[in-house]
């Protein structure tokens, strides 16, 4: 039996994808840019154009989301907008705004997806229904929530359902995932730039080895599996209650 990859499904869920990681890692540049730190901006990572953000982050991009598709049929991707560590030092408050710009981007990029969703339930709106599966399961997969008018499942507005469900998912993930205080999370960058100094510098040398990385990775993993699922089927029953 020959391997089947679905590329149908892997645009639906890779776009979406996408478009989260760029929009993250375009407010990381933009708020360091804004903070005086060019860095980010001299290497074309203010955009919200997702090319200059491959070219720096091939594998997080292209290759890794292909693989983990293929092997778990949900991709995942990675990647970095640079900053001046000088910078950071010399600035504490400001760096910790930048670690704090990409979750809550992608956070109020859920916001705005959740309204439209309610937007286009309604009935004087009427973009999208309910399927049978959000009436029947207590948690469907994100693409299995809404249909076009008339339970469609084709055509621009089912498409257009899926996707905005999937953006709501993966916007809210890689909101609470990066907010967690692990290295190298985007939330342990948070509390280094808020913690006085002398502690500061000790986190600091903490968050810099790759021992603390690998460590942190998978305790996040393991408590993101716990705290997602309940946070997402709150939300879920948010759209269909």
């Amino acid at each position: 039996m020959g391997f089947a990859f679905d590329i149908p499904q892997f645009l639906t869920w890779y776009i979406p994808l996408i478009f989260a990681m760029v929009v993250h890692e375009a407010a990381h540049a933009s708020a360091a840019y804004l903070g005086g730190d060019r860095t980010a901006y001299e290497v074309g990572q203010v955009t919200l154009n997702p090319i200059p953000h491959m070219q720096r982050a091939p594998v997080g991009m292209i290759v890794l989301p292909i693989l983990t598709f293929a092997w778990m049929g949900f991709p995942l991707g990675f990647a970095h907008a640079p900053y001046n560590p000088y910078w950071a030092i010399a600035n504490p408050r400001r760096s910790a705004l930048m670690a704090a710009a990409g979750p809550a981007a992608n956070l109020l990029l859920a916001l705005i997806f959740f309204a439209l969703i309610k937007i286009g339930l309604t009935e004087s709106v009427d973009w999208f229904e309910l399927s049978y599966e959000a009436r029947s399961l207590v948690l469907p997969r994100p693409q299995d929530v809404l249909t076009g008018p008339g339970l469609a499942d084709t055509g621009f507005l089912a498409n257009f359902a899926k996707i905005s469900m999937i953006m709501l998912f993966l916007n809210v993930l890689l909101g609470l995932f990066n907010l967690l205080p692990f290295p190298p999370l985007d939330g342990s960058g948070i509390i280094e730039g808020l913690l006085p100094s002398e502690a500061r510098s000790m986190f600091r040398e903490f968050r810099s080895t790759p021992t603390a990385s690998i460590v942190g990775i998978l305790i996040a993993w393991f408590l993101m599996d716990k705290l997602f699922w309940p946070i997402w089927l709150q939300v879920s029953q948010l759209i269909t209650g």
